[in-house]
């Protein structure tokens, strides 16, 4: 009996779902895209091959996608400070033998995580795509930013060119826009087939959002002004099984994404990274509670001139960091900072100064107590650049939540504490001796796993 034949036109019809769910414009897998080629008739046959051999070369890929060693950063805000700082650490990397960029990272650091000799990603297999409402390209970002001078990023100005840049879907429901960045995900992740793919959130600070209990069906039929973007690029993320790190001070601990996160088995983190002062502060404070130091005020001011500046200068935008700056010296010392006072002695600001651009000033005065309630008082001036310090800790981040990924490891990572300000869900990691132990808690965890799973 002759084997039925399939017209151009049926081949079409055939594949218009793998076409939609997957993409075919860039391709880089060679055989997956000749599967698609053949099907569509183009490099021969009637397409009825080319259906069978897309649905073997899809399993196999799916199957080898179990062990990738690759990682493929999907940041939301890229062209911001942080974001383009990040994209240029990567690239320097890939295209500088001479990167010192390994000897900031705590993934690299013999002292700290390296000596549990856990199997990271080089930084030198981690590619990058993203979203922003900025037309720009990624060194057009760099530049218009003012946080790496021309000469630190000008020899991989090509591979930066290269990186993608996607613009954030319309539409009026949840639903709508989910599913619209949940479509650019898979396109992006077929480009690059041999990627473990890792969501960043570096969106700026939004005014805070009070959530409640409520069906993923409730919050799809919802109009998108009822929620931030965070929260849809991020169950857009967890939908196609891709880690979330939030770095931004916006909550995004939604009940949904939650629940979405362990049913899915995703690792997630967050809330707003803890880069300079916020890092010090937790320092010096668990420092005052292992030496009994009554801690009596402690004053903080911060000034920078870029655009997350202009952004914190909002009150009802900034009032989610401050927060957070505020909580983390209750959380370690156990006491409200001026207790006996009629006003709060815990006091934190924010203060958008353009002429700094991406280098924040912070000013610490803390005042504390010996024995005899004697009064003593130290002050700290800090001279940082932002965006400088946030980037090693996102790649740090990067590389544990693709190892915790490929352990099936999913919902909220708590021992990751040590990188954020506001860290997710229920923990006691609040000092600084908590949170490196942590650390090495989960580090020694996925190393037991990696040797179960790769013995012999």
């Amino acid at each position: 009996m002759r084997r039925k034949s399939y017209s151009r036109a049926k081949n079409l019809s055939k594949i218009k779902r793998p076409l939609d769910l997957m993409g075919v414009v860039g391709i880089q897998n060679e055989y997956i895209r000749n599967a698609y080629m053949n099907m569509l008739g183009v490099i021969g046959g009637d397409g009825l091959e080319g259906i069978k051999y897309w649905r073997w070369m899809t399993k196999k890929v799916e199957i080898s996608e179990q062990n990738k060693n690759n990682i493929l950063l999907l940041l939301a805000g890229i062209c911001g400070c942080v974001g383009s700082t990040v994209c240029a650490a990567i690239g320097d990397v890939k295209n500088n033998s001479t990167s010192t960029l390994y000897r900031y990272l705590m993934t690299e650091s013999e002292k700290t995580i390296k000596k549990i000799r856990l199997p990271f990603t080089p930084v030198s297999h981690i590619d990058i795509a993203g979203w922003d409402i900025q037309n720009l390209s990624i060194p057009e970002a760099i530049e218009n930013n003012k946080v790496l001078p021309y000469e630190k990023w000008m020899k991989f100005e090509r591979w930066l060119n290269k990186i993608e840049v996607m613009n954030f879907p319309t539409g009026n429901k949840v639903e709508t826009v989910i599913n619209k960045l949940r479509q650019q995900i898979r396109s992006i992740k077929c480009r690059y087939p041999h990627h473990r793919a890792i969501f960043v959130n570096l969106l700026p600070a939004t005014v805070p959002y009070s959530w409640k209990k409520e069906s993923i069906k409730k919050v799809f039929t919802s109009s998108v002004k009822d929620y931030p973007p965070d929260l849809m690029y991020s169950i857009a993320a967890i939908l196609e099984n891709v880690p979330l790190i939030n770095f931004t001070s916006n909550d995004i601990s939604h009940p949904v994404l939650i629940e979405l996160s362990q049913q899915k088995t995703v690792p997630i983190c967050g809330n707003d990274g803890k880069t300079g002062q916020t890092y010090f502060k937790m320092v010096l404070a668990s420092a005052f509670a292992a030496r009994c130091l009554y801690v009596d005020g402690w004053y903080s001011l911060n000034i920078l001139g870029n655009m997350d500046g202009k952004n914190l200068s909002d009150p009802t935008r900034s009032a989610s960091k401050i927060k957070n700056k505020s909580k983390v010296l209750e959380d370690i010392l156990g006491y409200k900072v001026g207790q006996k006072y009629e006003t709060p002695s815990n006091i934190v600001r924010i203060d958008y100064y353009p002429p700094r651009g991406d280098c924040k000033e912070a000013w610490d005065v803390i005042d504390f107590l010996g024995i005899f309630d004697m009064p003593m008082s130290l002050r700290i001036n800090l001279q940082g650049r932002d965006s400088i310090l946030a980037a090693p800790l996102i790649i740090d981040l990067a590389r544990w939540m693709a190892l915790i990924h490929q352990a099936k490891i999913g919902g909220i990572i708590k021992e990751l504490a040590f990188y954020f300000k506001s860290p997710m869900g229920n923990h006691n990691y609040h000092t600084f001796q908590d949170q490196i132990l942590a650390l090495y808690k989960l580090g020694r965890k996925l190393k037991r796993n990696y040797e179960v799973t790769h013995d012999e």
